[in-house]
């Protein structure tokens, strides 16, 4: 099981695994839309663009939010979108952009991603929120 990076621990949304495989997945997808035979299908390109991108701005947004329900509820987002993603590689592959043995790596990665993610979230949805900080008033 993949290393969920606590929130506490975290001090950017760019220290989470989590992020960086989503990142690095969304890095490959754009390669990947700018393969000659990928470009002929340019709805593909767009779709497959936009939910590589939501994947790692889903956990970004999530991780500014201010309750471990509102970031697991983004993290859920991240997830699908990764899921989406999963499946424009294949269709990359049906049309020939990219071979069986890349499929098969972005296949591993966007899993390993999308593991990463849930196990994020169930650490989230099972630990209790942060107290506030005491609020001092001023005399």
């Amino acid at each position: 099981m993949p290393n969920a990076d606590p929130p506490v621990m975290a001090k950017h949304f760019r220290d989470l695994s989590c992020w960086r495989l989503a990142n690095e997945l969304k890095t490959a997808v754009y390669d990947i839309s700018a393969n000659p035979v990928a470009v002929q299908d340019r709805s593909f390109c767009d779709d497959a663009r936009r939910a590589a991108r939501s994947g790692p701005a889903n956990i970004a947004e999530g991780f500014g939010r201010f309750s471990h329900r509102e970031f697991a509820h983004y993290l859920a987002i991240a997830r699908a979108s990764l899921v989406e993603v999963e499946n424009h590689l294949h269709h990359a592959h049906d049309i020939r952009a990219i071979t069986g043995e890349q499929l098969e790596q972005l296949t591993s990665l966007a899993q390993h991603a999308q593991r990463s993610i849930s196990a994020l979230r169930t650490y989230l949805l099972k630990t209790p929120e942060p107290r506030p900080h005491a609020r001092t008033t001023k005399p």
